[in-house]
């Protein structure tokens, strides 16, 4: 199984694993099985962090901040 299989998703006859279906804006596997695009990857039933994903620059997390604060103003 690779980093790209979902250990939840399969197809019909329940045999194949199939591959993450990420949410387009949170970035979580849509099946649930704790993988995020970015690569963080979770215990669904305890929450521990079995991998934290790669690290944002500074530069990427004030873009996130600033269109955060932009959402926010348009709500």
């Amino acid at each position: 199984m690779s980093i790209h299989d979902c250990r939840i998703h399969r197809d019909a006859a329940g045999k194949t694993i199939m591959r993450h279906e990420f949410h387009a804006i949170s970035g979580w596997c849509l099946w649930g099985c704790g993988s995020r695009n970015d690569g963080r990857i979770i215990s669904i039933k305890s929450g521990r962090v079995i991998s934290p994903g790669r690290t944002y620059t500074l530069e990427e997390l004030t873009r996130l901040r600033a269109w955060i604060e932009q959402q926010s103003a348009a709500a």
